[in-house]
């Protein structure tokens, strides 16, 4: 009887430290979403304006979507906007410009990879 309580309590606290150790770990932000080979450092721009207006970030949020659908002259229209917003501090702006460069590169990379159009 002795024996088989030995073993379960064993295996229970086997068990609690299992998933103990899980918990323990640290929250990563996610990683930067890579458009036609390109990464554009989007949970960046996140954090930056995580304390801006709510104009700002829902102008953050569309950036966001705006590169995940390959929109990229929207993207480029939309980090313009943020930039020249008033609020904007040295820093984001420079996180902008770093943004529109990734951007841009990425526009570049989906219109090399599309295939010429013939003749008609």
């Amino acid at each position: 009887m002795m024996r088989q309580s030995c073993w379960l309590l064993g295996i229970v606290l086997a068990g609690v430290l299992a998933f103990a150790g899980a918990g323990c770990k640290k929250d990563q932000p996610p990683p930067a979403p890579t458009s036609n080979g390109v990464t554009v450092d989007i949970p960046k721009l996140r954090v930056a304006f995580a304390a801006a207006s709510p104009d700002a970030m829902k102008t953050v949020s569309q950036i966001a979507m705006s590169v995940r659908y390959t929109r990229y002259e929207k993207a480029l229209e939309q980090l313009d906007t943020l930039a020249n917003d008033p609020g904007t501090t040295e820093a984001q702006k420079k996180l902008l410009a770093q943004i529109m460069d990734q951007v841009k590169k990425a526009a570049e990379a989906a219109q090399a990879a599309q295939p010429a159009q013939p003749a008609q």
